[in-house]
């Protein structure tokens, strides 16, 4: 009896070493990625390789599309660095996503979780506080010391987001504590919105008092600095006529800190609109196939290049799109194209050469003036941009380094009329023989008998 009870004692004590030795080595690994987070090559390699092999299922912007959002608090799979590298590693076959250890390095797997760890966003660890006896000075706007005051209770607060309309009685006040993931960007700053003449706040990160700058009647902007840090909102309204939102804004970029934002957001719209440049969106979009790149052009056409299938897939009219329902989301909902549509198509205006329908291989785009997407396609590198645009058409410039003697086959839907001065044109295809070695034009416009969907 004495033996066994020396085996079970010897038995839980190495499987409790074990334990701890896979506890300080994933701790071991989510520090050392974290340290690569902030290594700026590491994170240029790992875009890199990003937005070559994530980007059609997860979002230019790592905003989410047919995968998960992947910059947010939400992980489904463990949002811990190594729990990322480890679902990197490991794949989910079963649900499209291949096991990329078969495929790259550790290093370079590091490095795509070091780039996704550097676009982290939002808010994480969050537990809120409240305070009894609060008198704030509302002409001076100023908090009382909290060390004065009694604290009523302290929740962690398991949602990811700020919530300012949970009940609290009479003179008290709440406060948010937490950690705040902010990428680099171009002055970020907090703003708050929809504030009431009884709403007094304070936000501090990193330590510091953030400056409260007022951008009009009921609008507050708080400068922030980039990079993952701690962070505090104080609140106090005793006369709660209306809860505020607060909104984390990079760039042009507006993301949600808490409830009355979030749910703002998903009845509202975000419209996407070339006015004196061409823009370039990347997100799950309604009606066309996954990896679908927009691309919307100042004189009023939009056009969608597939990165899979290396093809147009839709061209509208008006304005771009509608990306609301994308944020709003999380990226599961697709954006919406805005205006009238020429066509969509899941096999679109396609390019076969030789009488070859070789797979493609996309290699990426560039925004400069009119976005141009490279490609191969049978071995030959080729390179597609808008040329000309007018009310009613568009012309495409498709260039190679080498395109002589090769018959170029263009295949379109049905809904479209395609033409180009040196092409004999059939049912539903154009076949051109390029004059020169390098370009060749082609151009499209709405089939005069009317839009036919040919999905």
């Amino acid at each position: 009896m004495f033996t066994a009870f020396i085996k079970s004692i010897t038995r839980c004590y190495f499987v409790y070493m074990l334990a701890l030795y896979s506890f300080q080595a994933q701790a071991n690994t989510d520090r050392e990625l974290m340290l690569r987070a902030s290594d700026q090559k590491a994170v240029a390699r790992g875009e890199k390789l990003y937005q070559s092999v994530c980007f059609g299922c997860h979002g230019l912007a790592l905003e989410g599309g047919t995968g998960f959002n992947l910059r947010d608090a939400v992980w489904v799979h463990g949002g811990r660095p190594s729990q990322i590298l480890e679902s990197l590693e490991r794949g989910f076959p079963d649900k499209g996503m291949m096991a990329f250890k078969n495929v790259y390095n550790s290093q370079s797997l590091k490095d795509i979780v070091a780039f996704i760890l550097a676009k982290q966003v939002g808010l994480r660890h969050l537990k809120y506080d409240v305070y009894d006896g609060f008198e704030v000075d509302e002409k001076k706007r100023q908090f009382p010391d909290l060390k004065k005051l009694k604290l009523i209770k302290s929740v962690n607060h398991h949602n990811k987001e700020l919530d300012f309309s949970i009940p609290i009685p009479g003179k008290t006040g709440i406060i948010y504590r937490g950690s705040i993931y902010v990428p680099k960007s171009e002055n970020p700053i907090i703003v708050v919105t929809k504030l009431g003449p009884a709403d007094i706040f304070k936000i501090s990160a990193a330590g510091r008092q953030l400056k409260q700058e007022k951008f009009n009647k009921s609008t507050w902007h708080y400068a922030i600095r980039p990079g993952r840090q701690r962070f505090e909102v104080a609140y106090f309204n005793e006369g709660r006529t209306r809860v505020p939102r607060l909104y984390l804004k990079l760039g042009e970029e507006l993301i949600p800190l808490n409830k009355a934002a979030s749910s703002f957001e998903k009845q509202s719209t975000y419209n996407i609109i070339a006015t004196s440049e061409a823009k370039v969106v990347r997100k799950k979009i309604d009606q066309l196939p996954i990896r679908s790149i927009a691309v919307g052009l100042p004189e009023k056409i939009n056009y969608a290049f597939n990165a899979k299938s290396c093809s147009i897939v839709g061209i509208w009219g008006d304005d771009l799109l509608n990306i609301g329902p994308n944020i709003a989301e999380r990226g599961k909902l697709a954006s919406i194209p805005l205006g009238n549509r020429w066509f969509y198509d899941n096999k679109g205006i396609y390019l076969t050469i030789d009488g070859q329908q070789a797979p493609c291989k996309y290699t990426k785009y560039t925004r400069k003036g009119s976005p141009e997407f490279h490609f191969i396609l049978d071995q030959v590198k080729l390179t597609l941009a808008a040329k000309r645009v007018t009310k009613t058409s568009i012309t495409f410039a498709v260039t190679s380094s080498n395109l002589k003697n090769k018959k170029i086959k263009l295949n379109f839907p049905p809904s479209v009329e395609v033409s180009n001065p040196l092409g004999n044109v059939g049912e539903n295809f154009l076949t051109i023989v390029p004059s020169g070695s390098r370009q060749f034009d082609f151009t499209v416009s709405p089939n005069s008998g009317g839009e036919r969907n040919a999905n």
